[in-house]
């Protein structure tokens, strides 16, 4: 895909501002752990009808990835989600300035089904490159023969817990 193969380009530029480093985690929850403000500065929040409805990674200074069963009622018209770049806490204006992106493209998986779920990524192309700051910049993806396998990873994003609905980003591994 077109826009992870850019992001891996760019990953190169992004070293010297610490993309793809998480800052360090501050207070937990159950079922994830809450993190600092902007620890995760390459998630995105997206949202469909004014309300939130997935999660995604900013790979490049135009591209998100995100699952395609979050987008794929929406590839004709993808005017219609809108994102917020640079969130932390998507229910507070207080966590400082975001952005708002307006997508042009969405790709997903072509092996994706909706049965299955198999193959359930997307890449979203955004109409402006987005400018990086201290709380928004770009996740560093592995080179294509780093072997994950056995690997502990960290997952980010916003999401129900056992309690309520989304609010502040959070993560687990």
């Amino acid at each position: 895909m077109l826009g992870v193969e850019q992001a891996r380009r760019e990953n190169k530029l992004y070293k010297s501002i610490n993309a793809g480093t998480p800052r360090p985690i501050g207070l937990r929850i159950t079922y994830g752990k809450k993190t600092q403000p902007h620890a995760h500065p390459w998630n995105i929040a997206m949202y469909n009808n004014g309300r939130f409805h997935c999660g995604g990674t900013l790979i490049s200074s135009r591209h998100i990835l995100t699952a395609a069963h979050c987008v794929i009622k929406s590839r004709r018209r993808p005017e219609k989600l809108k994102l917020s770049i640079g969130d932390w806490d998507i229910n507070s204006n207080l966590d400082g300035p975001s952005l708002q992106g307006e997508i042009v493209k969405i790709v997903t998986h072509p092996g994706y089904s909706t049965h299955t779920l198999k193959y359930d990524v997307a890449v979203l192309t955004l109409k402006e490159n987005v400018q990086f700051t201290d709380t928004i910049v770009p996740i560093c993806l592995p080179e294509a023969d780093f072997d994950l396998e056995g690997q502990l990873i960290t997952v980010s994003g916003w999401g129900r817990d056992e309690r309520k609905p989304p609010s502040v980003s959070a993560d687990g591994t």
